[in-house]
């Protein structure tokens, strides 16, 4: 559409990453708002146990692996031949089960890597993927974890959720399903997970009006 704002840069403030567009708007990254409004009780206690300087080390570790592990994903949807120089976990999960799951699911892709936004949530974010899986289109996104419990997706369901929304206000489609490839490192392989959006719309709306009141009370300003 001819009426959309397209992303100039990416800024940063005490809060985290912050979109900027070319009509002068700036809204915080959808990781941004999850990360603020999310429980924190059970990291902070491993960060006590393990202390600070393990805990930053693995932090790093797991950033660049996960990191890794979407770029050959990336590669792999926009249907590029080679695959990037990437660390040899990251490169067996992928090849030897997330690239089967996606040969054989992956039916349109749409786009890959586009900024999407919402000016109704003020909220933007790279969504990893808008596709068409077994022909029905969805919103789509890569993570790699130490475990692929179901438990421990809700935030990345609640995060695909909004870009769906943000789909439908761009675009005037809602994507109604949500689709997640988990690699997992103590497995070495990877499943995937369909839901459709109607359970997390709550939940969406709870965390978003959550944010909200922290920017009000002056959350991460010093």
């Amino acid at each position: 559409m001819s009426n959309l704002k397209k992303c100039v840069s990416v800024e940063y403030d005490n809060i985290g990453r912050v979109y900027v567009f070319e009509d002068g708007t700036k809204y915080h990254s959808v990781t941004t708002m999850l990360g603020a409004t999310s429980d924190k009780s059970g990291l902070d206690r491993w960060r006590r146990r393990v202390g600070n300087v393990e805990a930053l080390r693995v932090g790093k570790v797991a950033t660049h692996m996960g990191e890794q592990f979407h770029l050959l994903g990336e590669h792999f949807l926009k249907g590029k031949l080679t695959q990037p120089s990437v660390n040899p976990i990251s490169k067996h999960i992928f090849n030897n089960t997330t690239k089967r799951i996606l040969e054989k699911h992956v039916t349109k892709v749409i786009s890959v890597e586009e900024v999407l936004y919402t000016d109704r949530f003020k909220l933007a974010g790279r969504a990893d993927s808008i596709l068409e899986w077994d022909n029905e289109l969805v919103v789509f996104d890569f993570k790699l974890l130490n475990n692929d419990d179901k438990k421990w997706l809700t935030d990345y369901w609640v995060q695909t959720t909004i870009y769906a929304h943000c789909w439908e206000e761009m675009y005037g489609i809602l994507p109604k399903k949500l689709v997640l490839v988990i690699g997992n490192k103590k497995t070495f392989s990877s499943k995937y997970y369909v839901s459709n959006i109607k359970p997390y719309i709550s939940k969406m709306h709870y965390r978003v009006t959550h944010f909200n009141a922290l920017m009000e009370h002056g959350y991460g300003i010093n």
